[in-house]
């Protein structure tokens, strides 16, 4: 009896060490920090998208704490086009798809992503 006692211990402790090894080494974050540090450098003038990080392009989670990384805003959009592909961690092809997403329509009538940004606005309108 102590003998299958001690085996079942033994091996819920090993099942804890397993699960608590995955849960540690996954990247279930799927934050692109190249993104962030590109963006907050390229427009360093804006304090808006300082402070925002990555929810110039993605939404809040419904929770309100984090971004929803499956989702992106508009300007999000236009920053994904521009890049062409997923995953991106080239400095450069990363600038060069702000620059171009910059140049496109945003929801306010008459201005681009980029104009917004060069008013100290953020590029994409805040949900109600």
């Amino acid at each position: 009896m102590r003998t299958a006692r001690k085996m079942l211990s033994l091996s819920l402790i090993a099942g804890l060490m397993v699960t608590l090894t995955v849960v540690m080494n996954s990247d279930s974050a799927q934050a692109r920090p190249n993104y962030k540090k590109v963006i907050t450098k390229t427009y360093e003038d804006n304090a808006e998208i300082k402070k925002l990080g990555c929810l110039v392009c993605h939404p809040a989670k419904e929770t309100g704490k984090g971004v929803n990384p499956k989702m992106r805003n508009l300007y999000g959009m236009a920053v994904g086009k521009a890049l062409g592909e997923e995953k991106v961690k080239d400095e450069e092809k990363i600038q060069a798809a702000l620059e171009k997403a910059a140049g496109e329509k945003s929801e306010v009538e008459g201005k681009t992503f980029g104009d917004l940004i060069m008013e100290g606005m953020v590029p994409f309108t805040a949900p109600e």
